[in-house]
C-alpha cells in the first residue's frame, strides 16, 4: 500500500503572528475547520518543493525554499491510507495573502489565538510544539 505524504507549513510574519487559514465548508476533508497551508507531495515531487507550491495555490504568497524549516512529523490514517505529515515552519511579509477556493478566508493570528480555536488534533499537536520549543524564530 502506498503511502502518502502531506507538506503543511505555519507562515509566521516578522510580528510573530500565524497565517491561519478557513477550510471552505464545501472541503472534503476538515470542513469549516482551520488549517495552514499546505496539502500532498505530488508523485516525484520535493517535500520542499511540495510547501512552496502549496503556499502558492492556497496563500498566494512566495516562500525561499531556503527559509522553510521542517520542524514536526507525524503518521497516521488519512481515509484509511497510511499518511506522514511534514510540517514546516517559514517567514513571510504579508504581502496580499489571496486565498484558494479550498478556503473561504485567512486570519493572522498570535499562537495562543490560533491552539485556541484549531479544532485539528494533529495541528493542535503541531502548534503546541512550536510554541513550546520557541521555534517561531527558527522561520527565518
Amino acid at each position: 500500500m502506498k503511502t502518502i505524504v502531506g507538506a503543511k507549513v505555519v507562515l509566521f510574519r516578522e510580528d510573530g503572528k500565524t497565517l491561519m487559514l478557513r477550510r471552505s465548508k464545501s472541503a472534503p476533508y476538515r470542513p469549516g475547520e482551520l488549517d495552514t497551508a499546505g496539502g500532498i507531495v505530488d508523485e516525484g515531487e520535493d517535500f520542499i518543493e511540495a510547501a512552496q507550491r502549496e503556499v502558492q495555490e492556497e496563500a498566494n504568497l512566495q516562500v525561499k525554499a531556503t527559509d522553510i524549516k521542517l520542524v514536526f512529523a507525524e503518521s497516521g490514517l488519512r481515509n484509511d491510507t497510511p499518511t506522514t505529515w511534514l510540517f514546516f515552519v517559514a517567514k513571510v511579509k504579508d504581502t496580499g495573502v489571496q486565498v484558494s477556493p479550498e478556503h473561504e478566508s485567512f486570519e493572522w493570528m498570535t499562537l495562543n489565538e490560533a491552539l485556541e480555536q484549531m479544532e485539528d488534533d494533529r495541528h493542535k499537536r503541531l502548534l503546541q510544539y512550536i510554541q513550546q520549543h520557541d521555534l517561531m524564530d527558527l522561520a527565518a
